[in-house]
């Protein structure tokens, strides 16, 4: 088994059950923010150090989602990469304002090495997948584990909107 993030899957001989949505916010070190200031608007984000993850020469559209809808900002890195682990690593060293999965920076916003900027705004990430062979091949321990992750994913989803989740018609 294994979990896939990916904006959609090509056939293959794997069954994907769809996890969830994953949401991206925007996330600074406290030293970036007490050297920089916290922007304070969308736009503010053009005046600062922008660490983007797969930017064509460093430019990027953040595409954000506000409260009245499409929110999109237009954003100049100074640093920025293919590996979100990467992007990640050079906003905690306080190396500029990253869009970062919220489930990858929960941990880091509870011990305070990041801050969540511009709250409002987040956008959607990669569609989260679990693959598995086909339900006749797999072990009652694949079943459990495969029931076990689909329910867990459930429950974070509803219990911090780090994830959406297509939830299925509950039964009576």
């Amino acid at each position: 088994m294994a979990i896939r993030a990916a904006p959609r899957l090509s056939d293959s001989s794997l069954v994907a059950r769809k996890l969830g949505e994953v949401e991206l916010g925007l996330y600074a070190a406290p030293s970036y923010l007490k050297k920089h200031g916290a922007p304070g608007s969308k736009d503010d984000l053009a005046r600062h150090a922008c660490v983007v993850f797969r930017g064509e020469e460093l430019s990027r559209t953040w595409p954000l989602i506000g409260p009245d809808g499409d929110a999109g900002a237009v954003v100049q890195g100074h640093v920025g990469g293919d590996d979100l682990g990467f992007v990640r690593a050079i906003v905690l060293a306080a190396g500029g304002i990253g869009l970062l999965p919220s489930f990858n920076c929960a941990a880091d916003v509870a011990g305070g090495r990041l801050v969540r900027i511009l709250p409002k705004l987040h956008a959607r990430g990669a569609t989260l997948y679990l693959l598995h062979p086909q339900a006749r091949t797999l072990p009652a321990r694949g079943t459990a584990f495969r029931d076990y992750v689909v329910e867990a994913f459930a429950r974070r989803a509803s219990s911090n909107h780090e994830f959406s989740v297509d939830r299925p018609a509950q039964r009576p």
